[in-house]
């Protein structure tokens, strides 16, 4: 038997997003390209970055190697950051699979808040307290 329970996501993202260091204008513009971007499912080149946001890639690079949570591969390519990987680098028991691509998350908490601040609709599976069974969530975060 399933249980169902509603709650107001756009309150939830609030809080946990509340927690993040305050960052200015061009970081926040940028963690944000960095999160679509690793929605896509591939590691993210600083350069893809810098050239989105119109700045050079020195700046994009600087800022990047100076916040914790940060995390990149051997090319350099951002493939995690603040709660959100690319399963090639780290798979995790909280999993976000949004436009048919599977994402993974750092915590549950992270699968409540990334498909809002996405504006995109996530199907969420993550592992219950309880040994063998997993919770499930479907977010419906599109914006109109």
């Amino acid at each position: 038997m399933a249980i169902e329970h509603k709650f107001d996501l756009d309150r939830v993202a609030t809080g946990i997003v509340g927690v993040f260091p305050t960052l200015d204008f061009f970081e926040q513009r940028l963690s944000l390209q960095l999160y679509r971007f690793l929605a896509e499912g591939q590691p993210v080149p600083p350069a893809l970055l810098a050239e989105r946001l119109s700045v050079p890639v020195e700046l994009v690079s600087q800022v990047l190697n100076g916040w914790p949570g940060v995390f990149s591969d051997s090319q350099q390519r951002v493939v995690g950051y603040w709660g959100l990987s690319i399963p090639a680098a780290y798979e995790s028991r909280h999993r976000l699979t949004i436009d048919g691509r599977r994402l993974s998350a750092w915590c549950a908490w992270d699968t409540l808040f990334l498909p809002q601040l996405l504006g995109q609709r996530a199907e969420v599976e993550s592992a219950s307290p309880t040994p063998g069974a997993t919770i499930g969530l479907n977010s419906d975060a599109r914006r109109s």
